[in-house]
């Protein structure tokens, strides 16, 4: 479906006092077929000059609309077979215009939010969503983990793994943001019901108690995309719903401050932080600290899933307790076990 016709879905404008003037000599029946024949303009574009498809358009039997086919084409012009009208044809470039300028500003005031939630995030030593979920892993077999197929995987000039994706309309979307109308800032319930509807398919309103609730704990658009991924690994194949994804955002919110109460615990008497040793593999921010300083960038706006990118890293950083780590993880998962087995340990003829 083209990008006119998404939006033709939506909304279709109508001047009244410029209708009225232009259609004051036809008759009830023909005023009800012009309108339908404008509404299957602005949804399918020009109809075809094509007396049977007119006549099922309109509604009307083939003989009525014979008799009023001379007093509604008047409206029209036939180019190359199709019945064009200049007035639809400048509101559908219109509309098309406001619509590309709303989600290039929604765009960037996504990215500007997602910058602001980036630097406000907890520090690699506290546990990320995933891992504040440990049964998230059981059975689960990530998009972008190393695939099924007997293929092995291309490496890039870098070292690292070049893993398909199809996950990137469901990261961090956009549309949700602004008013594609108007441009304006949807309000937050507005903007969360838009993303959890369209975006992950759950069954809400922007009055939904599971979205005022997340309206009130200030929950981002982050967070929800960790937390759908951790439901798609703990049910794979099941479709998300707003109470179950908020339960995991709690969760991950309750372990991180945990974590962060025992980090503060560890100061001595004398006020000076004692010395703890973290582990960069152990938290979201350490594992993007290591992939920036081995060149391994996580290609989040191409719909990246950080589990993916976690692998990858790993895989660059070479043997060590990281890679122990997540094949324990998978333990329980043997096929999974053995696709991340052959990912980190590839046959001497794949290499």
């Amino acid at each position: 479906m083209s990008k006119k016709k998404e939006k033709a879905d939506v909304w279709m404008p109508l001047y009244i006092g410029d209708y009225l003037a232009d259609t004051t000599r036809l008759t009830t029946e023909q005023h009800g077929a012009y309108l339908l024949l404008l509404m299957d303009y602005w949804r399918n574009g020009p109809p075809p000059n094509n007396d049977a498809t007119l006549a099922q358009i309109t509604r009307l039997t083939p003989a009525a609309w014979k008799k009023s086919r001379p007093a509604l084409l008047r409206f029209f012009k036939e180019v190359d077979g199709a019945l064009h009208q200049k007035r639809i044809d400048q509101e559908l470039q219109a509309c098309q215009t406001r619509k590309d300028a709303a989600v290039n500003k929604a765009s960037i005031a996504a990215k500007a939010r997602w910058e602001k939630e980036s630097l406000a995030a907890a520090s690699g030593s506290a546990p990320s969503m995933l891992q504040a979920q440990p049964g998230a892993v059981q059975g689960a077999v990530p998009e972008q983990c190393p695939s099924s197929s007997p293929s092995p995987p291309t490496s890039e000039v870098g070292g690292d793994v070049n893993l398909s994706s199809n996950a990137g309309e469901a990261a961090h979307a956009t549309s949700h943001l602004l008013n594609a109308t108007t441009g304006e800032e949807n309000p937050r319930h507005v903007q969360l019901a838009i993303l959890l509807r369209k975006t992950y398919g759950m069954a809400v309103t922007s009055n939904h108690a599971d979205v005022t609730e997340m309206v009130r704990l200030a929950v981002s658009d982050a967070e929800i995309a960790e937390a759908v991924e951790v439901f798609s690994m703990k049910k794979p194949g099941d479709k998300p719903n707003a109470g179950y994804v908020l339960g995991i955002i709690r969760s991950a919110r309750e372990q991180a401050a945990k974590a962060a109460a025992a980090a503060a615990g560890k100061l001595t008497e004398a006020g000076a932080p004692t010395p703890v040793s973290v582990e960069w593999w152990t938290g979201t921010e350490g594992i993007k600290a290591k992939g920036k300083e081995m060149g391994t960038v996580w290609k989040e706006s191409e719909g990246e899933l950080f589990m993916s990118f976690k692998a990858r890293v790993f895989k660059r950083a070479g043997e060590g307790p990281w890679r122990q780590q997540l094949l324990r993880e998978y333990e329980r998962d043997e096929a999974m076990h053995a696709r991340l087995m052959a990912f980190f340990y590839p046959a001497e003829d794949e290499v």
